[in-house]
């Protein structure tokens, strides 16, 4: 290799890096807390049109799947157990970029015990809206009590990192209540 195609070589590779490294950081999510929720309506499973702001003061998970997704129905069954073992605590909430059909089958093999909201382009411009550029699923947004926006995920969720994750945004514990004590 002459001198000349050796630096052509090297002039190649090095803007090829340049444009993968370009291409990753433009395309990932980028936390921005100032970044305010979307605004708008989603119908829910039952038809009824649901606003996040219904949930103002209360931290969300919000996760964007659909049942066509390998890496979104594997954290499914992850996301169900964090909301049973975290309720009131955190709220997750499901934007299904789905037909409604499609995630009424799929619920009814396994039932997900938070709401589930249906999207489809409008799901996709909140994903957006919510720093998920590349439109990717599953895309998981982490919001604390205040309404601002901790994390983003672009990508499955594992165990340890959703506890991670988790642990700033949820509410104390509420203490159990104690019997009254009898009047004397």
């Amino acid at each position: 290799m002459n001198r000349a195609s050796a630096l052509r070589a090297a002039l190649v590779v090095s803007v090829g890096l340049a444009a993968a490294a370009a291409g990753f950081w433009l395309g990932a999510p980028r936390v921005d807390a100032a970044r305010a929720l979307p605004q708008g309506a989603l119908p829910d499973l039952d038809g009824r049109m649901r606003e996040l702001k219904e949930w103002a003061g209360t931290p969300l998970v919000i996760n964007f799947w659909a049942t066509w997704c390998p890496p979104c129905r594997e954290e499914l069954p992850l996301l169900v157990s964090a909301q049973r073992r975290y309720a009131g605590r955190v709220q997750l909430i499901g934007v299904a970029i789905d037909q409604r059909a499609a995630v009424e089958r799929f619920v009814a093999e396994l039932p997900l015990n938070y709401p589930q909201l249906i999207g489809l382009d409008a799901g996709l411009s909140w994903s957006a809206a919510l720093g998920n550029g590349p439109g990717s699923l599953p895309y998981t947004v982490f919001v604390n009590a205040e309404g601002k926006i901790t994390h983003t995920k672009l990508g499955g969720l594992g165990e340890r990192e959703l506890e991670e994750l988790l642990r700033p945004i949820l509410l104390p514990p509420r203490p159990a209540l104690s019997p009254a004590l009898p009047k004397t």
